[in-house]
């Protein structure tokens, strides 16, 4: 086995249960990343709307025009989610049909095998293979949205660990052994 595909299955064992992570397309840090996110977007949008522009599309357009399109119009026509679309951008345009709301892998996964249920073009949408393209594609300015309830442990820890100490020095005070147990 090689070394990516042994980091792979050890990181898969390691998961904890929880919920699930949620992305969003971050315009504004994806244009402070010199990415011209509105262009990124506009050219998205399905081809008869694209042909309806009187002018091409410029980068210093607001973006939140063009994901309202896209959600009004595109996401709706046949072309907008072709089967031989490449699975990064599939999700990227998954994500802006939606229109830019936080959302999971699995509900990607699920719109992606709905729409592709009868495909020549058979592809693994799994959740598991969505969410580790979602982990790697900043450059469509899709980002991880930092969960709360993950730092809220960390903290439950600390105070647990106090807690023992405390216990722990009382129990010394009064002359009583203590064993301590390592944390792994």
């Amino acid at each position: 086995m090689t070394q990516d595909q042994t980091q792979t299955n050890a990181s898969d064992e390691g998961e904890e249960e929880g919920p699930p992570p949620e992305y969003l397309i971050e315009v504004a840090q994806a244009d402070q990343e010199s990415r011209a996110i509105a262009l990124v977007i506009a050219s998205r949008r399905c081809y008869e709307d694209q042909k309806a522009d009187d002018a091409p599309p410029t980068g210093s357009s607001d973006p939140k025009v063009y994901i309202k399109r896209i959600v009004s119009h595109c996401a709706a026509t046949e072309d907008y989610l072709l089967p031989d679309t490449p699975l990064k951008d599939a999700i990227f345009r998954v994500m802006l049909a939606g229109g830019n709301v936080p959302t999971t892998p699995e509900s990607i996964s699920e719109i992606l095998s709905e729409k592709w249920a009868m495909t020549a073009y058979p592809r693994d949408v799994s959740p598991k293979v969505i969410q580790r393209l979602l982990d790697n594609s900043q450059a469509y300015g899709i980002f991880k949205i930092s969960d709360p309830e993950a730092e809220e442990p960390e903290e439950e820890e600390v105070v647990a660990v106090e807690e023992s100490t405390q216990v722990e020095e009382e129990a010394m005070a009064e002359g009583d052994e203590v064993e301590t147990v390592e944390n792994e």
